[in-house]
């Protein structure tokens, strides 16, 4: 349900939707306090449905709300699979959409986010960014 009223809402208005997520992210992430033990999943698969819709706006805005997350937060959004998003990101072939996921994803907990630069790594096109990540992960240099 959450990923076909996303979708819909991208339909409808994206840049209304992402604005709102941008403006009401701390209150997004609030749910996930005592409210309701079902608010990571949710907003996991919100995030998800943004990033893989074809529009550049939801896919984009993936990152920024991820950032805000507080750090008590972020393994347990990690646990519901909020960070797949990003995978995405990396698929889009906009370099800067990959450098903000890399950014974002050596932000959050490295038994999460270290499987997805470990599988995404390689595909990375600016030599630079490759280099952090490799590094990041602890790999040694072949060349």
């Amino acid at each position: 349900a959450t990923t076909w009223l996303i979708n819909e809402l991208i339909e409808l208005d994206a840049r209304r939707l992402v604005r709102f997520i941008d403006q009401n992210s701390s209150d997004l992430i609030g749910l996930m306090g005592a409210r309701s033990r079902f608010a990571p999943l949710h907003l996991s698969t919100m995030l998800v449905a943004l990033s893989d819709s074809d529009n550049r706006d939801a896919a984009a805005a993936v990152p920024r709300f991820l950032k805000t997350v507080p750090e008590e937060y972020r393994a347990q959004l990690a646990e519901a699979g909020a960070l797949r998003a990003l995978t995405s990101q990396f698929a889009s072939g906009d370099r800067r959409l990959a450098e903000e996921a890399v950014d974002v994803l050596m932000q959050y907990p490295a038994e999460y986010a270290n499987d997805i630069l470990g599988a995404q790594w390689e595909q990375l096109e600016n030599e630079g960014l490759r280099n952090r990540v490799r590094e990041h992960l602890g790999i040694e240099d072949q060349g």
